[in-house]
């Protein structure tokens, strides 16, 4: 098996990854880049937004409290410090960069923390940056844009990217990783040795058993999300993320770190989003995101409805549910209302102030055979089909109408401008799991991002960046977290940039 000799080896070419080879680069070090695919990119490709906390130590100290305790703590402490302090020099390091994006500010020094999230999605305590809106381009996502811009930057440095050439393990000698073991899709394998290897290879969604035994969902890798099978599904599959950097890490002795899903609502398919999740094929996936009545598996009511516009918060509280899931449940007059009047909320991705062919939206949608969107003249035809117990739900409804009649939630407190009564016509019901865009997590770091063994002692010369150790600043089960461009960006810059200074110290 032929030998080859470099300074780092990065594996995986996502916004981690290429920032951990720039970083690596601009410092005077050789630099092999390793991607498993015939197109780079992973999941940075999903990418439209980056955030970027504002360069102010006031703003920075501030930003960190609020995150460790919308955590309550339970993040890595010294690595959410180290990503915060970077994120604050992301602007103009994607400035010099040519990474073209257009800032649009939504927080202020005294408001942090504290506002809702003008795009909604997201809890308060998540809204601590500013966001760096991406330019796309053609059909390619600002993501796509982001990852080709940094990885002409690795080859005008002199770095090498090889497609077609997944990382199968790692080399450890001595306590410490020397290199790595390439097994290119043509070719004979070769060894590859290094000063430092830093996995950039995001998250393990295409690998059902882990899914299952680490975010606590029987995921059958349903590529159409129609939960005939299991009880959730992702908004972007066939990424072909299969956990292997993280199993390599574990196999070498890395420890497991935080990991898992951040889920939120969404009706399953067939005939509500296209192709990728953002462009949905009927209005019924903006009628999902309405804060009316919600019940769970038996009837019952168990949230604020309110808190829906917080996506990861309500995907975890629908996820506690019996079976994972709930229903939306509304009648004629509310659906009058959203056509004549207009909807109560609308998420950024899915704008629209009326609904305007729910009739035809239905009918297309149950065409396709989607069997989560129900329309039943009686409420005993509702509970024959959805399996909800009918007394339950009698009960559930006189006693939310009620509060709707008095305007005043007695139970939740939800906001009375959400108060909507169900009782007349038709009844509409929407079966709703969750879902979400990637996995985050797996491998336990430092501050530096150094992996930690069992000991949680840094295994020399093996750093993770990006998704791959994104859990790590949320705590396990992620906390209304979500791995994103500016933490892989950052991370991998902090990877990068210890990997030298360490192998200087050297």
């Amino acid at each position: 098996m032929r030998t080859e000799h470099t300074d780092v080896v990065v594996v995986g070419t996502g916004a981690a990854g290429t920032a951990a080879a720039v970083t690596a680069l601009e410092f005077g070090k050789q630099v092999i880049v390793c991607e498993k695919n015939s197109a780079p990119g992973g999941a940075t490709n999903t990418v439209i937004v980056v955030r970027v906390i504002r360069d102010d130590p006031e703003f920075v100290e501030k930003a960190f409290l609020i995150h460790m305790e919308m955590t309550r703590w339970l993040g890595n402490a010294p690595l959410v410090r180290n990503w915060i302090e970077q994120d604050a020099k992301l602007e103009q390091w994607m400035r010099e960069h040519e990474i073209e994006f257009q800032i649009n500010y939504v927080t202020t020094l005294d408001n942090l923390g504290k506002q809702e999230d003008p795009l909604g999605g997201f809890p308060k305590g998540h809204l601590i940056a500013e966001r760096a809106f991406l330019r796309g381009a053609g059909n390619g996502h600002g993501g796509v844009q982001l990852v080709r811009t940094l990885l002409k930057r690795i080859e005008a440095l002199g770095g090498q990217v090889r497609r077609n050439s997944p990382v199968t393990s790692l080399i450890r000698e001595g306590g410490r990783i020397t290199g790595v073991v390439v097994h290119p899709k043509r070719g004979e394998a070769y060894v590859i040795r290094a000063k430092a290897v830093i996995l950039a290879t995001a998250g393990f969604n295409d690998d059902a058993e882990m899914l299952r035994t680490y975010s606590g969902f029987d995921y059958t890798l349903d590529r159409t999300g129609t939960c005939t099978q299991g009880d959730f599904f992702f908004l972007w599959p066939c990424t072909k993320l299969d956990g292997s950097g993280i199993r390599m890490a574990w196999e070498i002795g890395a420890k497991k770190g935080a990991m898992g899903v951040a889920p939120f609502a969404h009706i399953p398919g067939p005939g509500i989003i296209g192709k990728v999740p953002w462009n949905t094929e009927s209005q019924l996936r903006i009628v999902q995101e309405q804060p009316y009545l919600w019940v769970n598996q038996n009837g019952e009511r168990f949230m604020n409805e309110g808190i829906i516009t917080d996506h990861f918060t309500s995907g975890r509280v629908i996820a506690n549910q019996k079976g994972k899931c709930a229903y939306l449940i509304f009648d004629e007059a509310t659906k009058l209302h959203m056509e004549q009047e207009g909807l109560d909320y609308t998420y950024f991705i899915f704008p629209a102030s009326h609904l305007t062919d729910f009739d035809g939206d239905l009918e297309r949608v149950r065409a396709k055979g989607n069997r989560h969107v129900f329309v039943e003249d009686s409420l005993e035809t509702l509970c024959e089909k959805t399996e909800i117990p009918l007394d339950n739900l009698k009960e559930t409804l006189e006693r939310y109408n009620a509060y709707c009649d008095q305007g005043r939630d007695g139970q939740f407190g939800k906001p009375a401008r959400f108060l909507r009564p169900v009782r007349e016509g038709r009844y509409y019901c929407f079966r709703i799991y969750t879902t979400a865009y990637q996995t985050i997590g797996g491998v336990k770091v430092d501050g530096n991002t150094r992996v930690l063994d069992g000991e949680e002692r840094p295994i020399d010369g093996l750093y993770a960046a990006g998704d791959l150790i994104a859990a790590e600043l949320y705590g396990e089960p992620p906390v209304c977290g979500i791995g994103n461009a500016g933490i892989a960006l950052c991370t991998g810059i902090i990877a990068g940039r210890d990997a030298v200074r360490r192998m200087e110290g050297e």
